[in-house]
């Protein structure tokens, strides 16, 4: 039941409405009216109420907080006073109560009273917070003193004739703000009264803590921890803190998509392992440092914060900036680096669990994560994307690849489109400051292949595979909060991605305006919609399909004013030149075309690419286009005369996406071979090279300033990148991915091998590279070791296979490289003595693999005869340990068992009903197991060719096995 004063509150149907964390939400307050006249107010109250009154302003601007700790925060204990109390302030405007379905009372101060205290008391603030936080300090020693309290009488009780227990002291030492108890209030407000009450400290403490992090980003959401890191930022300018914080950004998607599981500590200490090992380096190299060689571990941590807290009560309210305080502010991050990543590193490898002391329950974490810490994988060196380079965060949340990545006009969110691996097209809204997830849409019945916002973000046009593109709008002026709530937004373009209220986004306010329908008229298969445009006043809208037309729409009029012809091939790619309205056009048949809107008129064709086009780029001002291409280069042109003016080249692969800055003068191109290059276009340099995704990079999208950059990518993930942060190079790395990783039997040493063609050696004891060595020419496909891990085996697409000596790393060339069909498979036995290389034209042959020389050819290219050989394409190819028989499974539905001295057929395993797809010989060789897409494994006798028993797996039709 509620209160009396509840009931005039707020209305019966408003109440009851909870957040996602179990606090009242915003409706459940309604707006109070402006304060006007606070002053007056004040002064019209008696001193105890106007004491209460100037207490609220210190209360987290648009929080609810509870009733019992209002009144703790006010001392009053009395419930007729506190009821008395609490409706004044009701009736007045100052605040706004609701009553939740357990019949707690929480509270919600007017931001109009808050601002007027907070201008007109300044002195009082700081003891005012200092307050808060003292009745939350005071619950914590109750809870101890009861605690001890059933101890003694637990000893009291076991204790026979002995005399009474020794009395247990009440633990009045200090209480670290982290071991709070929260009631859903104050671990969300925690920082706000920190820093309020000047213990900027205890904050920086918080916030190098893995576990507070954690716990709060599980309770509070993103937003709310990354708020506290800007608030102390604001006020304290702390390298370590903001390294932190990068490293927290870029494990937000790891930790969230696993919640079940607390592993933010070994997430922080290995993407900042770099950094740690890079301060501790600099640090022990430092002459002169008196703390340096002292101070180790967990002592360079507590000396690094002494001197943080000497320097923070010196401070006099002004700063001096002096080379000699900037060289020792370096120096003091660097042993703090150094001392956190010791720490944490140590308790990671210790296996400690990331629990918070009992008493600190939150409803975010199941009961089953109150146990120890399952075993993580804790690196030697860095591997996971390092905090203080380019990288900022990872998107993370599609199924499928993604198609088109948009940033709003006011730059504080970003679209994604993707198909998601289902029949349905998706947007989705993320927050471009804390990378959450806002909202999403289920756009198109088919794929999604395109996205574009207007200048104003009032207007909004996806395509799709359904042929059609729909025009989505938002009424301008629409009011709406952000999505913590705490601040109104005005623009329209803030208003579509703020939304109106908590959680509330563009994608959730969207209205379809129009349907765009009209390509593929003549042929059935056409029609697609590939790519779409608004023009920069927003009147016109363009489509292009792979019907080799374009067509330009008056979205005012909602009709098609023209239908641009010319184009041999698909057009691939459409944009508005500058604020004007013509517009150029990419497409397969290698060249671009530059149109007049309205006439249709083409003004002017671009030539000079040496394959298919797939995307173009103007700058803002309308003065340079630049086209991206198959033959791995991109070209700039000048509008003027429109000439090409220069060549980008560097990337391996064909190129997906291109955009411009405002200016023209910087350019970012994604490319297929999984890299983002941003270049010069003046110089046609390349100044960065952006890695991080781990499949084909196929589009990308700048911020206004140049700042960020925001690519999307078939492994479905938007990777975002800081181009005004250092460019930090890895060393010992791949240039490309890892293809396959064997480690020795003893344990000493692994190798790895890259699409880069080279094998690394690795210290499993260190980490460090060994050594490097190139082999391949085209990236390989496998990498075997023999038994001895003396030698191990690589082969590539090319037909090469290269022997490699695993103690020096050295290659020697088994096969060479070969014109004609590609390698499918390659086998080496595990004696190091043969080899079998399988061509995708189903031709497979026996080498010797020491001397590269061949022995016999099983199959012959063409060769169906089923008496002799499969009678259809051979799936994969096997040896057994000494080389002496060969297994090649096929899809005619049977398994072979070979000979590799002689060259013949010993068995035909028959029986499967569908293509024999994968194998498996037993360790003593007598036995094989086959698996097929009838759905079935069976185990035959290699000696005698019989099935010994057929089992119908739980596989689905066409799963791989």
């Amino acid at each position: 039941m509620r209160s009396s004063f509840a009931a005039e509150a707020a209305p019966e149907g408003e109440l009851g409405e909870l957040d996602r964390y179990g606090r009242p939400s915003f409706a459940a307050f309604e707006a109070p009216p402006k304060a006007g006249r606070g002053a007056v107010f004040e002064a019209s109250l008696p001193p105890d109420l106007a004491d209460m009154y100037r207490r609220l302003a210190v209360l987290l601007p648009q929080a609810p907080i509870p009733l019992v700790t209002a009144l703790q925060l006010w001392g009053v204990t009395d419930p007729q006073e506190a009821q008395e109390t609490v409706q004044i302030f009701v009736m007045q405007g100052v605040l706004k109560v609701a009553t939740l379905p357990d019949g707690a009372t929480w509270l919600m101060v007017s931001p109009e009273h808050q601002q007027y205290i907070l201008a007109d008391h300044p002195d009082s603030i700081k003891e005012w917070h200092q307050a808060v936080l003292n009745i939350y300090k005071r619950q914590v020693i109750a809870a101890r003193y009861m605690q001890q309290q059933q101890q003694q009488q637990q000893q009291q009780q076991q204790q026979l004739g002995g005399g009474d227990a020794p009395m247990l002291l009440l633990q009045t030492e200090e209480v670290p703000p982290s071991q709070f108890i929260n009631d859903g209030y104050i671990w969300l407000a925690l920082t706000h009264h920190l820093l309020g009450a000047g213990l900027v400290g205890q904050v920086h403490l918080l916030l190098m803590d893995p576990c507070w992090l954690e716990v709060k980003l599980h309770c509070y959401g993103v937003a709310a921890v990354v708020d506290d890191f800007r608030s102390y930022l604001q006020v304290e300018s702390d390298i370590t803190v903001k390294a932190v914080l990068q490293a927290f950004q870029m494990s937000l998607s790891c930790c969230m998509e696993r919640s079940h599981l607390p592993m933010m500590r070994h997430q922080l200490v290995l993407r900042l392992m770099a950094a740690a090992r890079a301060a501790a380096a600099k640090a022990d190299n430092a002459a002169g440092h008196d703390a340096a060689a002292a101070a180790s571990g967990a002592n360079a941590a507590g000396w690094a914060q002494a001197q943080r807290n000497a320097s923070l009560g010196s401070r006099a309210g002004t700063s001096n900036e002096s080379v000699a305080g900037a060289v020792q502010q370096h120096k003091l991050y660097q042993l703090e680096m150094r001392g956190w990543f010791a720490q944490q590193y140590s308790k990671c490898r210790a296996g400690a669990s990331l629990l918070l002391p009992p008493q600190q329950q939150y409803a975010a974490l199941q009961p089953e994560q109150q146990q120890q810490l399952p075993p993580h994988l804790l690196g030697y060196t860095p591997s996971l994307v390092q905090a203080g380079g380019m990288h900022r965060m990872a998107l993370r949340g599609h199924l499928g690849p993604i198609r088109k990545v948009v940033i709003a006009p006011d730059g504080k969110d970003v679209l994604t489109a993707s198909d998601d691996g289902t029949v349905q097209g998706w947007l989705s809204c993320w927050n471009l400051k804390t990378g959450q997830l806002v909202q999403r849409l289920r756009a198109h019945k088919g794929r999604l292949n395109a996205l574009a916002l207007d200048s104003s973000g009032c207007r909004c046009i996806t395509g799709g595979t359904d042929r059609t593109a729909k025009l989505w709008s938002l009424p301008a002026g629409t009011p709406g909060l952000t999505r913590s709530g705490s601040a109104a937004y005005g623009s329209p373009t803030q208003a579509c991605f703020g939304g109106s209220g908590s959680g509330g986004g563009l994608i959730g306010s969207l209205q379809l305006e129009l349907e765009l329908s009209g390509h593929g008229m003549e042929h059935v298969d056409t029609g697609e919609v590939l790519d779409v445009a608004l023009s920069g006043d927003g009147v016109l809208g363009a489509t292009v399909s792979n019907d080799m037309k374009a067509k330009v729409w008056d979205l005012d009029q909602q009709q098609c004013v023209q239908t641009l012809r010319g184009h041999t091939g698909w057009i691939v790619s459409v944009k508005f030149v500058g604020n004007t309205h013509t517009l150029v056009t990419a497409s397969h048949d290698g060249t671009a075309r530059v149109w007049d809107a309205w006439t249709g008129e083409c003004l002017a064709t671009l030539i000079g690419h040496a394959g298919r086009l797939n995307a173009v780029a103007c700058s803002s001002d309308g003065r340079r286009i630049v086209t991206v291409s198959d033959d791995q280069t991109a070209r700039v042109w000048e509008t003027f005369d429109y000439t090409c003016i220069g060549v980008l080249r560097g990337h391996t692969g064909w190129l997906n996406d291109v955009v411009l800055s405002r200016s023209g003068n910087q350019a970012v191109t994604i490319s297929g071979d999984g890299t983002s290059r941003v270049w010069d276009t003046k110089s046609n340099k390349c100044l960065h090279v952006l890695q991080g995704h781990s499949d084909d990079v196929t589009c990308v999208v700048l911020t206004s300033r140049a700042r960020f950059v925001v690519s999307g990518s078939v492994d479905g993930t938007a990777q975002v990148w800081d181009l005004a942060a250092d460019d930090v190079k890895s060393v010992d790395v791949h240039d490309g991915k890892v293809v396959s990783l064997v480690a020795c039997h003893d344990g000493s040493h692994a190798a790895s091998i890259g699409t880069d063609g080279c094998l690394r050696l690795w210290s499993l004891a260190t980490g460090a590279c060994i050594s490097s060595q190139a082999g391949h020419a085209a990236p390989p496909q496998a990498l075997v070791m023999v038994n001895d891990s003396s030698r191990a085996f690589s082969s590539a697409g090319d037909r090469s296979i290269v022997a490699w000596d695993l103690q020096t790393g050295a290659p020697s060339i088994c096969l060479p490289a070969k014109q004609g069909s590609r390698t499918k498979c390659t086998h080496v036995s595990a004696d190091g003595s043969t080899a079998v290389l399988l061509l995708f034209d189903s031709s497979f042959a026996i080498y010797d693999a020491r001397s590269g020389k061949l022995k016999c050819q099983l199959m012959q290219r063409g060769d169906r005869d089923a008496q002799r050989v499969h009678s259809g394409g051979v799936n994969a190819v096997y040896l057994t340990a000494d080389g002496s028989r060969a297994v090649s499974v096929s899809k005619d539905a049977t398994a072979r068992v070979w000979d590799t001295s002689t060259g013949q057929c010993t068995l035909v395993l028959q029986g499967h009903e569908d293509s024999v797809h994968a194998a498996v010989i037993s360790s003593d060789e007598r036995l094989l197991a086959t698996a097929s897409y009838d759905c079935t494994v069976r185990v035959w006798d290699l000696a005698s060719g019989d099935c010994l028993k057929a089992s119908l797996g739980a596989f689905l039709d066409g799963a791989e096995m």
